[in-house]
């Protein structure tokens, strides 16, 4: 009898660490920003609009990305923050299309953002044929954080295909793919 008593113990106790050691090793989500759409194809003369999104973070108060694209495939036309999720102070950025960049887009929420939510919107503009690159990065005076501490984040780009108006169409179409 106390032999079966022990040998249901061990069972347990060993049941408990190897739970553990399953837990330790599953992997959590790590905190991510991108566009989105991974793809997008559009004409020469054509306007598009891809959001800024976080996914899977801790509780945020906020922070601040850059934007970086080929100048001679893309312009961008306007950033808007979303001020339903961000009601603090925001700032949609310094927009250079001669450098093909706009620096710090900055957003913050005094009560904190949790999970995925959109950071804002960019509208662009396809001004010459070609393939190009949209890049995020984390802006250098703004860093993610919470509670005072820095968040490592992860950031995606997006690719664009721009190709030239056939002779005759106005269509301003676009396709995004995530």
């Amino acid at each position: 009898m106390m032999y079966k008593k022990i040998s249901v113990l061990m069972s347990c106790v060993l049941f408990v660490f190897s739970s553990l050691a399953i837990a330790d090793e599953v992997e959590t989500a790590e905190p991510s920003v991108s566009f989105s759409a991974e793809k997008v194809k559009t004409t020469v003369g054509s306007e598009f609009s891809l959001d800024v999104v976080m996914a899977d973070f801790p509780v945020t108060e906020g922070g601040g990305v850059s934007v970086q694209f080929d100048p001679s495939v893309l312009e961008v036309a306007n950033v808007s923050i979303n001020s339903d999720e961000w009601r603090f102070v925001n700032r949609t950025g310094d927009i250079d299309n001669t450098d093909g960049i706009v620096s710090e887009i900055l957003f913050s929420s005094y009560q904190g953002v949790t999970g995925n939510a959109t950071i804002a919107t960019i509208q662009f503009k396809a001004i010459g044929k070609g393939k190009a690159k949209i890049k995020l990065q984390e802006a250098e005076s703004n860093p993610f954080a919470s509670a005072g501490e820095k968040i490592d984040v992860s950031f995606e780009e997006t690719k664009v295909k721009v190709r030239k108006n056939k002779k005759g169409k106005k269509h301003h179409r676009h396709e995004h793919s995530k």
